[in-house]
């Protein structure tokens, strides 16, 4: 099996154009890293999980990284990282599409909420 090749971008825009030509089943198999090695208990929250803020746990790596994998259909979703009860804002998220041999790794970008606070969002296409 060949090593899996890595594309990174600054954000989600650069890659759109990619990931909507170059893949006939673009991001179904997503994976969202969290950066942030003082939390205890994290989880991930957002519009294709009803905003449950203890649905989907996030596993900690031994780099201090959560993680969490997803199969999504194309669409455009926005979420929140909950830690021990209470939304965050801070911290290094990324999303990761695996799409054939490749990684798209991308920083999703951050709109505002009706509650004032921000949230992640990016595609699938």
């Amino acid at each position: 099996m060949a090593p899996t090749k890595l594309l990174k971008f600054p954000d989600i825009r650069s890659a759109r154009f990619l990931l909507c030509e170059n893949s006939p089943d673009p991001g179904k198999n997503c994976e969202v890293l969290f950066r942030s090695p003082d939390q205890r208990e994290v989880y991930l929250a957002g519009n294709f999980n009803r905003w449950n803020p203890l649905l989907l746990p996030m596993i900690q790596g031994d780099d201090g990284t959560w993680r969490v994998r997803m199969q999504l259909s194309p669409g455009r979703y926005e979420f929140k990282i909950s830690a021990q009860g209470e939304w965050r804002e801070e911290g290094t998220c990324q999303v990761v599409f695996e799409v054939g041999s490749y990684q798209l790794i991308l920083k999703p970008d951050r709109i505002i909420n009706v509650f004032g606070t921000r949230n992640y969002v990016f595609w699938v296409k």
